[in-house]
């Protein structure tokens, strides 16, 4: 329990730093990708940029958020205040708090890591057209 609150505080303390950072590479990555051709509307592209930049900062920050929270200790969810405030969130109490806790927090962690290979897919997209090579 005790490097669970430890891991929790890391990754609570650190998310959106490297979110952010994250979002910029991806951002970056598509931007090179977009503006290597003239043609196209230019407002559309620097808001395509930027909302894959958003999606991959937000879609990282949920995937280190919610996949150690899928197995975080029951010891851990009841008796720390961390845990307590997760725990509230789910709506329901009693013995179903818990599993209710578990479900959630997977779906939502498989659904932000799904987001989160999309814009892994987007940089290697990027690099591969970049060094010329097909990606089919």
């Amino acid at each position: 329990m005790k490097n669970f609150r430890r891991l929790h505080i890391l990754i609570a303390n650190n998310r959106w730093r490297v979110a952010v950072i994250w979002g910029w590479i991806t951002c970056i990555a598509l931007a090179l990708s977009l503006f290597k051709y003239s043609d196209g509307v230019f407002a559309f592209k620097v808001f395509m940029c930027f909302s894959a930049g958003v999606q991959a900062a937000i879609a990282f920050a949920g995937t280190i958020t919610f996949l150690p929270l899928i197995f975080a200790p029951k010891e851990w969810l009841v008796s720390d205040p961390a845990g307590k405030i997760w725990l509230k969130r789910t709506g329901t109490s009693g013995k179903s708090q818990i599993i209710a806790f578990r479900i959630l927090t997977c779906l939502i962690g498989l659904a932000a890591t799904f987001f989160f290979l999309a814009s892994c897919a987007v940089i290697i997209g990027g690099i591969l057209e970049f060094s010329k090579k097909s990606v089919i």
